[in-house]
């Protein structure tokens, strides 16, 4: 008679997800940025009027409440070719992008109300690339966060009159080109989904149960995630050319039964 451990399956859960989303980014290329930072917001028509200056990963940009505007410029590898291509963009505050006609594409955030780690860092590029493909970005950005500064504990015992009322360092996290496993991206969300199923329907409810029963636990060894697209979960597994395929298609059906199962 075999016995379930709910917990136990949890605790394998919370090792499986880091691991996925760790092989989300296959690998990554730095994206060459100019910059320019004004106290007030300037116009898209009158970006070219600033004058600007390189920029690196890790580098400040700007002290809190300032506007910035940045070129970003990059080229994607030939080696590359057919693959998923993404922007991974941080700058440390509110961000709004826009291509090289004045087009809007994406407003990004490094923070949410919802989830403590969640940020919206993500530009989604082009979904088959040739390689070879010029990139050419430019970003309106903000010194703040959501709701402003960032104010720790009781600031009016700070020794530093300059923080009495908040501090936000405008710092460049992340500028990369970036190939992307799109699926894996896919069967990430849909197991955050289940996770979050998992924590908040009642302890002993059968709707919990089922999920946690049938969630899709993958090897955990050190072995990478094979992730299989919606359209070919009808495919034989020796068309789809990897032994790995035929129990992970039987997870991800599991996978969405229980997101129909769970709406």
């Amino acid at each position: 008679m075999s016995h379930f451990h709910p917990n136990v399956h949890i605790g394998r859960i919370k090792e499986f997800l880091p691991r996925l989303t760790r092989e989300i980014v296959v690998e990554s290329e730095l994206i060459t940025a100019e910059f320019a930072v004004t106290p007030e917001p300037v116009s898209y028509a009158d970006r070219l009027k600033l004058e600007y200056r390189p920029i690196r990963e890790g580098e400040t940009w700007g002290k809190m409440w300032d506007c910035g505007w940045f070129r970003l410029r990059a080229q994607v590898p030939k080696g590359w070719a057919g693959a998923y291509v993404t922007a991974n963009l941080d700058f440390g505050g509110e961000t709004l992008v826009f291509d090289a006609k004045g087009e809007p594409l994406v407003g990004l955030t490094n923070g949410s109300v919802f989830d403590a780690r969640y940020s919206k860092d993500m530009l989604h590029l082009l979904p088959k690339c040739k390689g070879g493909e010029k990139v050419d970005l430019w970003v309106e950005t903000g010194c703040n966060g959501l709701f402003g500064a960032t104010i720790h504990n009781d600031q009016t015992r700070s020794a530093d009159p300059s923080k009495l009322h908040g501090t936000y360092p405008g710092k460049v996290v992340t500028m990369r080109l970036c190939r992307f496993d799109y699926d894996k991206w896919q069967l990430w969300l849909d197991l955050q989904v289940l996770e979050n199923l998992i924590a908040v329907l009642p302890e002993n409810s059968l709707r919990r149960m089922q999920i946690l029963r049938g969630y899709p636990l993958l090897d955990q060894s050190d072995q990478p995630v094979t992730a299989v697209h919606p359209r070919f979960l009808d495919t034989p597994p020796d068309i789809c050319g990897d032994k790995i395929v035929s129990p992970l298609v039987t997870q991800l059906s599991w996978t969405q039964n229980l997101l129909i199962l769970s709406r």
